[in-house]
């Protein structure tokens, strides 16, 4: 059970939907300069990763908790390959509407947005090789 128990935290602090807010706060630390702030303690890098947390974690999650409180999905957990179409879809629109905020935004680098881009066609693919069978986007 400790092990169990173990696997969990971890899955949960390295859930795919973080992972873009991963990639913002570590590329704060290295060079806040790019964003255009000293720091990221700056409330400017704070208002940004409060932003890209809740379009890329929060709603997402959101809507899924959602989908489990109409029935169209078992478990949040998501047992089956089925189950999981809709959450990559919704996901999938919030990516690309975050990706395109940015691609046009002169204070988020470069860098940033081809991550995002990256973040897009990773959650894309995953989406297209769960249609032919249940992957872990996870691994």
């Amino acid at each position: 059970m400790l092990i169990r128990s173990i696997a969990q935290v971890i899955s949960l602090v390295f859930h795919p939907l973080l992972i873009v807010t991963y990639m913002l706060v570590t590329l704060l630390l290295i060079n806040p300069y790019l964003f255009g702030v000293n720091s990221i303690s700056d409330p400017t890098s704070r208002e940004l990763i409060l932003r890209v947390f809740l379009s890329t974690f929060f709603i997402p999650a959101f809507s899924v908790a959602m989908l489990r409180f109409l029935g169209m999905i078992n478990s949040i957990e998501m047992k089956t390959k089925e189950e999981r179409i809709g959450p990559y879809i919704i996901t999938g629109v919030f990516y690309l509407w975050m990706f395109r905020n940015f691609l046009d935004n002169s204070n988020i680098p470069t860098v940033f947005t081809s991550l995002m881009l990256g973040a897009v066609i990773g959650l894309f693919i995953a989406f297209f090789f769960n249609i032919f069978s249940k992957i872990s986007a996870h691994a």
